[in-house]
Formats: structure tokens, C-alpha cells, sequence
């Protein structure tokens, strides 16, 4: 069966906008990880936030995939390396050496490379 697909802008923003929530969820995941002493301290506030941000990213990369498709919309999920390496520089003070750089340089192109396809013809 074949079928002419399209993923609209629409879908590609909310994807975007997902992978802003599952980074933002995973830097609380790593707060709320140096609160962990024992089990139940693993429901600390830090990690509710970080569960309830995955939450939220979960319910726009759902809608994005109505709108789009699948070999366009997951790609995008990449970002959530580039934007967690910002994250860590602002909020944890990590540094990011030259090499991770040209990983995180090679995602964007790559996503980039992806994202053209799709309105400039597959």
C-alpha cells in the first residue's frame, strides 16, 4: 500500500517543542539524582518535575506524529543532545570539550539534512 505523506510545519514545531520538554526532564532527572539516598527518596521534587516535564514532551511528540511522519518527527527527538548540552553548561557549569562540539554540530546537520528533505522533495 502507498500513500503520499506530508509532515507540516506544525508537526515539526511540536516536535521541536517536545524535545524542549525532555531536556528540560532530564536535567531535573539529574538534580533529583544527587537528592537519592534510598527508595522512596527517589520521588523527590526534582524528579516529579523532571517525570511530569517527560509528560508534557510525550503529549506534543504524540500530536506531532499525528501531523507527521514518523521518518521525519523521530529524527528530531536528536536535539534533545544539543539542547541538554546547553542545559548542562548553564545550570550544572559542565563543559563540553572541542570533540563532544562536533558531535553535537553533526546532529544539527544532520537533522537539518533531514528537515530539507522533506520540503524541498523526498
Amino acid at each position: 500500500m502507498s500513500r503520499t505523506t506530508y509532515t507540516s510545519k506544525f508537526a515539526i514545531v511540536l516536535a521541536l517543542i517536545c524535545t524542549i520538554f525532555v531536556s528540560i526532564g532530564q536535567l531535573f532527572y539529574k538534580l533529583g539524582s544527587e537528592k537519592v539516598v534510598d527508595i522512596l527518596s527517589l520521588f523527590n521534587l526534582f524528579v516529579i518535575i523532571g517525570l511530569f516535564s517527560y509528560f508534557v514532551g510525550s503529549i506534543f511528540y504524540i500530536i506531532a506524529l499525528k501531523k507527521g511522519e514518523l521518518s521525519i518527527i523521530a529524527p528530531l527527538l536528536a536535539l534533545n543532545y544539543v539542547w541538554v548540552a546547553l542545559l548542562s553548561i548553564v545550570f550544572l557549569g559542565e563543559t563540553i570539550n572541542a570533540l563532544r562540539w562536533v558531535g553535537i554540530v553533526s546532529v544539527v546537520i544532520g537533522i537539518s539534512i533531514i528537515g530539507r528533505s522533506e520540503w524541498y522533495g523526498n
